[in-house]
């Protein structure tokens, strides 16, 4: 197994957890009300704890950080926010639908991380310390919380 390519994936699925960080840090900041505040609060633990998962993997794996993934991920952040704030100027309630979009595919692509860590896990032992089936079903639960929270934005968002 090449171990660069492994490494390369899950830096690159780093950045990816560095955007989504960055997008509920702004999602924190820019809701007024206690229950959402504390809705991307909550996430945003349970997105930073996978992080610090796969992190550890990733020494464990003799890797370490990728800066540029790393800026990678910030600019990308940056982008995403400038194109949400330019699709919904006023702030009407489509670019809340579409972070939590974003927020959404993430999960999805996380799990789908976890997944292909768990297939090659066998032939790669600095895998064999990841609870791959709990980091899974964590996937899933983020990823039906903000889902539930999608749905119930869309009649607002795309109906003003």
């Amino acid at each position: 197994m090449a171990t660069t390519h492994l490494l390369t994936y899950m830096n690159d699925h780093v950045a990816g957890s560095r955007s989504a960080l960055e997008l509920l840090d702004h999602l924190i900041d820019a809701h007024p009300d206690a229950d959402s505040r504390a809705f991307f609060t909550t996430l945003r633990a349970d997105i930073d704890a996978d992080r610090q998962a796969l992190d550890a993997a990733i020494e464990t794996l003799g890797g370490g950080p990728s800066r540029l993934r790393e800026a990678g991920g910030w600019f990308a952040d940056r982008l995403t926010r400038l194109k949400l704030v330019m699709d919904d100027p006023a702030g009407t309630g489509l670019q809340y639908l579409e972070a939590l979009e974003l927020l959404a595919l993430g999960i999805l692509g996380k799990r789908s991380l976890w997944r292909a860590l768990e297939v090659v896990q066998p032939r790669v032992a600095a895998l064999r310390g990841l609870d791959l089936p709990r980091l899974q079903a964590r996937a899933e639960d983020q990823f039906a919380r903000v889902e539930a929270r999608r749905l119930n934005t869309a009649p607002v968002a795309l109906a003003a």
